[in-house]
């Protein structure tokens, strides 16, 4: 009697999709006027950056180190951050398109009215000054 034996395919997993190794933002769950911690997902989200811009940021001195670490995650305390967003550094400035091959009047109006509106919204100290011809 002949033993026949019958090859099976191996089993195997399905590849496992490879992340990007970078924290993805996620909203706070706490408000930042109770006591607590953010973490690196809350702090992306609140400022509104990219993991790679936060990183450089805290190394370069734009955003503030760490409080403490859990582990080896860092933390920072909502004071810290309350703090840190109300000083002029951590609000953003508006973006103008400096348009160098023209000097149109639309282009002009339509800074002046968006520096008009940001003015009301967020004060005038964070703002560049802007003349009448379209040039700080």
């Amino acid at each position: 009697m002949a033993i026949t034996i019958l090859r099976t395919k191996a089993v195997t997993k399905p590849e496992k999709r490879k992340s990007s190794g970078h924290t993805k933002p996620k909203q706070p769950t706490t408000s930042l006027d109770s006591p607590g911690r953010q973490m690196v997902c809350n702090m992306l989200a609140i400022l509104s950056v990219g993991h790679t811009t936060f990183c450089a940021g805290i190394k370069n001195g734009r955003y503030p180190p760490a409080d403490g670490y859990d582990g080896n995650r860092p933390y920072w305390l909502n004071e810290t951050v309350k703090k840190f967003l109300s000083e002029s550094h951590g609000a953003k400035r508006p973006l103008l398109v400096k348009h160098h091959h023209t000097n149109s009047a639309a282009v002009i109006a339509h800074q002046t009215a968006l520096l008009a509106s940001l003015k009301n919204a967020h004060g005038s100290a964070l703002l560049p000054a802007v003349t009448q011809d379209g040039k700080n």
